[in-house]
Formats: C-alpha cells, sequence, structure tokens
C-alpha cells in the first residue's frame, strides 16, 4: 500500500519544523545508561568526532535550494535549530559559526528561529551569557536528586550532580527571566528515582515540570541484558503517588491521557476544516510512526541524514558526503510503505491503535525475528488502561475542559 510518496517527503523536509545537528561524540561525562554506550549495538562507534562547519553549511545550502525552489509553505515561518550530542558545549565553536550564518542565510525567507541545545550543564557557567543573549531554548539533563542522578557519572566514576546543580543555579540567579521563560528539564527514569520522584526534585529546586523518558531499551547487547534490567524501571510502574500534584498540568501523567482523549473523542477536531468536513479526510497510517521529517531531520556526526535521534543509526535515510547531499526521495518513500504495510497486518488487531504513540523502528516489527509490536495493547491492557485515564479524570475533573479547548499535541 502506498501511504506516502518521494514528493511528500521532499516537500515534509523542505518544511521540517526542526533540524538537529549532533555536533560532536565527545561528552565529559560517561552516564552509566548512555544510549551511545557500552550497553548498546544500534548507534555508530564513538571516535570523539566533531561534525564540521562545512558538513553543516552544506546541509542549510541544501534546504535553502529547495525553499528557492518552491517547496516551502508559505505559512510556515517558523523553524527550530537544535544542537546535539555527546556533550555540544565541546564544540562551541560550530554553534556559533552556524548560528551566524543560518541568520544571514534564512533572513531573506523572514523565518522565526528558534536556537536550542541539550546539556548535562557542566560547562554551562562558561557560556551562560552567550545563551542569554541568543535567547537559547536549553534542555538541561537532570535525573532528580543526588540517589536519582547518581547514573551520571565522570569518567573516573564519581557522581557530577553537584556540579551540575552548582551551575544550574547559578544561572537560575544570574538570569532569572531568562531561565523562567527559556530553561527546561529533561529527566531519564531509573532504578534508583521515580517519577513522582524526579518531578517534586525539580519543581522544588527549579520550578520546573521536567519531561521524563525511560531508559532507552532498543538495541541492548546480548550480553548486557542484565545490566540494563538492573536498572531500567517502567514509567507505569513507577507512579507511586506519595502526594498530590497542586494542578493536573503538574502531574507527569498529564501528556498520555491528553493524548489519549483527544485521538479517541469524537467532540475533538485538529483544525476547521475537520470540524467543517469531517475528519474522513485526516491521514491515519499503523502505528505512531511520525511521518519522515515531519517532526525533525536529524543530521548525526557523519552526516547521516535520519528523520530523529531515537533510532537505529542503521535506519539513516542520506548522507552528505563531499559531493553533496544524498537523498532519493523515492526510495525513502518505498522503504516507509514497505515497513508500513508490514505494521498494519499487527496494528489492525491492536486495541491501542487510535492513540498510538508507538514509533516504528522501535517496535520491534522490522526485525526479522520479530512476532509482534512490542507495544501491542490487547482486551485486559486496554481496560487496564481506560481505568488509568478515568482515575486522573476522578482526580482533576477540569483537566478535560482544559484539553478539548487549549492542549495542543505535539
Amino acid at each position: 500500500m502506498e501511504y506516502i510518496t518521494g514528493n511528500d517527503i521532499k516537500h515534509f523536509l523542505a518544511n521540517t519544523p526542526q533540524i538537529t545537528f549532533e555536533i560532536t561524540e565527545c561528552c565529559n561525562l560517561a552516564c552509566t545508561y548512555c544510549g551511545y554506550g557500552p550497553l548498546y549495538n544500534n548507534k555508530d562507534p564513538r571516535k570523539n568526532r566533531n561534525l564540521s562547519e562545512e558538513t553543516g553549511i552544506l546541509f542549510i545550502n541544501y534546504m535553502v535550494n529547495l525553499w528557492e525552489k518552491g517547496f516551502l509553505d508559505i505559512t510556515n515561518d517558523t523553524i527550530y535549530v537544535s544542537f546535539y550530542g555527546g556533550e555540544p558545549l565541546l564544540n562551541m565553536n560550530f554553534i556559533r559559526h552556524i548560528v551566524n550564518y543560518i541568520r544571514s542565510k534564512f533572513e531573506k525567507f523572514k523565518k522565526h528561529i528558534f536556537f536550542s541545545l541539550t546539556t548535562n550543564a557542566l560547562l554551562l557557567n562558561k557560556y551562560m551569557d552567550y545563551f542569554q543573549k541568543q535567547k537559547f531554548h536549553l534542555l538541561i539533563s537532570l535525573d532528580g536528586d543526588r540517589l536519582g542522578s547518581s547514573y551520571r557519572v565522570y569518567p573516573n566514576g564519581n557522581c557530577a550532580f553537584d556540579e551540575i546543580i552548582k551551575n544550574v543555579s547559578t544561572l537560575k540567579q544570574t538570569y532569572p527571566e531568562y531561565f523562567k521563560q527559556y530553561v527546561e528539564f529533561n529527566s531519564v527514569l531509573n532504578n534508583r528515582n521515580s517519577v513522582d520522584s524526579i518531578t517534586k526534585f525539580i519543581l522544588d529546586m527549579f520550578g520546573k515540570k521536567p519531561s521524563i523518558s525511560e531508559i532507552n531499551s532498543i538495541g541492548i547487547k546480548s550480553n548486557k541484558r542484565a545490566s540494563f534490567n538492573a536498572m531500567y524501571q517502567s514509567k507505569n510502574k513507577s507512579f507511586e503517588r506519595p502526594f498530590k500534584y497542586a494542578n493536573f498540568l503538574e502531574d507527569p501523567r498529564f501528556d498520555e491521557v491528553a493524548r489519549y482523549i483527544q485521538m479517541r473523542s469524537d467532540y475533538f477536531y485538529l483544525d476547521y476544516n475537520e470540524l467543517i468536513f469531517g475528519k474522513a479526510n485526516r491521514k491515519r497510517i499503523p502505528t505512531g510512526t511520525c511521518l519522515p521529517f515531519t517532526k525533525k531531520t536529524f543530521v548525526s556526526v557523519l552526516g547521516k541524514i535520519m528523520p530523529c535521534e531515537r533510532i537505529g543509526y542503521n535506519y539513516s535515510l542520506g548522507k552528505i558526503s563531499d559531493d553533496g547531499i544524498e537523498l532519493d526521495f523515492d526510495d525513502i518513500s518505498n522503504k516507509y510503505n514497505v515497513a508500513l504495510t508490514r505494521a498494519e497486518k499487527i496494528c489492525r488487531h491492536c486495541m491501542d491503535r487510535k492513540s498510538c504513540l508507538c514509533c516504528l523502528f522501535n517496535s520491534g516489527i522490522l526485525s526479522d525475528c520479530a512476532v509482534g509490536c512490542n507495544y501491542f495493547v490487547d482486551n485486559k491492557a486496554y481496560e487496564e488502561r481506560r481505568a488509568q485515564m478515568l482515575s486522573f479524570f476522578r482526580e482533576y475533573p477540569e483537566a478535560y475542559d482544559y484539553i478539548m479547548k487549549n492542549y495542543e499535541t505535539v
């Protein structure tokens, strides 16, 4: 079945809302659960390489060329440019030069440009003046209190918690308004913390509600499975509920609940076209997989072009080389159509197919030995999830009105 065409993908790329550059493999930490560490085998080997400015410029020029050829939607006036690592602050020269180059090249398209990066904060005190001046959006990695963050260690095994807290606190004290508007937190759930303990610590310490993710479970080496299992904690099993949140927006369950309601409600519409003409034209594909480049475009240190950084690097869709950009849009669409057709045979029997957030590349469906989806929801699991949703609304009945009127699905 044809879900997308090559021309669709070219259009998706030209209008991608976010470009993320993986600018270095270097890192001043050696986090035990790191997705690029010894537990995993689905990423390129880390050799402390940097993404060259020339490679970044080649990709920017390619995007500008697509825009000049008319593939840019006239209403698309915003783009996010992100820097990722390793620890991106170890390649500040790339950040400074590319920021200036992007501003100069994008100016004639009248785009609103938002710059962001993910950092462990160990060098934050050195560069915070620059980020404040440039109005960078910062995503700081912190797993809660000292125990919860104890897997964030230096190469010598010492915990980095004290230095992280000191630098983040200095940023907050030095630029309080900037901190309030532009700084967020990302946390990794593990066996030494919980959703509630992470949320409470960061709320109390910095006044922020963190985003929380599980340790990546894809690409684990067979001989490292025991080490992974010892650290891993499921988000669903982590809700200990030792205290009540001040409001539903602070509750870590909120985003999942909102998505569930929006995807299943007969009274929710993505836009006015659906309200007037109905939902029949809403394009549905199996799984919760993002169509390529519709959420972001990721450029790896080696110049691989990918739909995001969360999947194995063996699924790259193109490459930036000395000869230019290698992207075959028809080949990409064919690969997606084959994979989605395969997934549909499983998805049609899943009780969660309407609100699925499962990525095709992380589901196990593409594995030669896969017999199903790792996230398949049967009748029993569906009823348990439905009960969880009802429990949330009993606790926060006002949340439903907010979801239907104000919440935007990302």
